[in-house]
């Protein structure tokens, strides 16, 4: 139980949505554990198991993501950090229907859907917090993590589901279906919960890792006789990810060419701040400076400067200031809590030194 306690709870740290998508394995397993103690309730004591288990599992989530949610309560005043990529209660289910439905576009190969009139009304109904930019249908070809299109994975778990669909209907039993069925609740529940943006399919990728599991749904061919039908998709969906990776736009596995310094890529994406980091690392350096403050604005790209700060040994501090502020101390250069404005960031973030 600790072990099964800390695998959910450090999924929830790396990245909070991979429990969504983990929802119905969690349910089933919860389903299959209560059955066993139930089962064996005469040896095992059916309600003193539960009440050592239930501690253990509040006690191994506190250890895990105690600080994280203290973190986040202390500096926005939610445990979910005020995340506008969340449904509120209040939303409808029209809108999260729809949501549902459009998460799939981000897939396609084929173009033309997006003036599709389905396609229009999803787009009308679903609220994007962030704004979609270019069409987001044609994300599946841009190489960026970013933009992860899964078009032959996508694909294939849409032939699985038809298959499944055909041998109900000619009323044959699926071996496994529940895992097609649960995926599928795992797919709603996510959407269900987190709003449409750009960035969605590289979201959705856990969804991706679990339904390889559909391959144990597909009725028993015979594998000599049929075997290119477990090759070939296999195949393309390697050929793809290596081809994604290859032409990435941010950090590309292979580099035709630039520098191979790893610091060097991390500003593919803000090649105008290369320069300006560069030179405010050199101030930092020449004037032995040991601690510096950020305040971060909006889409910061602090983490190539903190990052190099940190290897210098530079202490590297976010400093709380308010928006309102924020253009006050950007024209005015005044000191606030210690620290001294001394550079600004291209309208991301504001770079303080520690006048002391």
């Amino acid at each position: 139980m600790i072990a099964y306690s800390i695998s959910i709870f450090s999924a929830y740290l790396v990245k909070p949505t991979s429990v969504l998508f983990a929802s119905f394995f969690l349910l089933a397993s919860l389903f299959h554990l209560i059955a066993f103690f139930w089962k064996n309730r005469t040896e095992l004591g059916f309600i003193g198991s539960l009440l050592k288990l239930v501690p253990v599992f509040v006690i191994s989530g506190l250890i895990v993501l105690g600080p994280d949610l203290f973190r986040k309560y202390n500096q926005y005043g939610s445990l979910t950090g005020n995340r506008s990529e969340v449904f509120s209660l209040g939303q409808g289910l029209e809108v999260r229907f729809a949501n549902t439905l459009k998460g799939m576009f981000y897939h396609s190969p084929f173009f033309f859907i997006c003036d599709s009139d389905f396609y229009l009304h999803l787009n009308s109904k679903v609220d994007n917090p962030h704004g979609t930019g270019d069409n987001v249908c044609l994300n599946v070809n841009r190489p960026d993590e970013d933009y992860i299109g899964n078009s032959i994975h996508f694909v294939f778990i849409a032939f699985v589901f038809c298959i499944l669909v055909f041998r109900k209907l000619q009323r044959k039993k699926t071996v496994h279906s529940e895992l097609a069925l649960g995926i599928l609740f795992s797919w709603v529940i996510f959407h269900f919960m987190i709003k449409d943006q750009p960035w969605i399919s590289r979201l959705q990728l856990p969804f991706f890792y679990s339904s390889s599991l559909l391959i144990f749904t597909l009725p028993k061919y015979n594998f000599n006789r049929f075997r290119i039908l477990f090759y070939v998709p296999i195949v393309l969906m390697i050929l793809q990810s290596w081809t994604v990776l290859a032409l990435n736009a941010s950090r590309p596995f292979l580099i035709a060419h630039g520098n191979w310094n790893r610091e060097w890529h991390y500003f593919n994406k803000r090649p105008e701040l290369r320069n300006v980091y560069a030179n405010f690392i050199e101030y930092i350096k020449r004037n032995h400076i040991e601690d510096v403050g950020l305040v971060l604005n909006g889409d910061s790209w602090d983490y190539p400067l903190t990052w190099q700060l940190m290897q210098n040994g530079t202490k590297v501090n976010h400093v709380k200031v308010p928006v309102s502020a924020r253009v006050v101390i950007s024209d005015s250069l005044d000191k606030i809590d210690g620290y001294s404005v001394v550079a600004e960031g291209q309208g991301f973030f504001l770079f303080l030194r520690n006048s002391n």
